[in-house]
């Protein structure tokens, strides 16, 4: 862990590096929840309008998300 922060210019303490060691396999995991290989060849959104019919009122959380 110490050689991938070193090798980006990030120095750290011996305290913050095991924090980063102990919450690592959490933060892996994360990321790994976020790959969906259903989709991988699928055509991404490219536009977004703000127009939308259905779109909820500035600002508030209705319709962030949807299934």
């Amino acid at each position: 862990m110490r050689a991938l922060l070193t090798a980006q210019g990030i120095s750290v303490s011996d305290e913050e590096l095991d924090r980063f060691v102990a919450i690592y396999p959490h933060v892996r995991a994360a990321a790994d929840a976020l790959y969906i290989p259903e989709v991988r060849y699928a055509e991404p959104a490219l536009i977004f309008s703000a127009d939308w019919p259905d779109a909820p009122p500035p600002g508030s959380a209705e319709g962030v998300y949807r299934a």
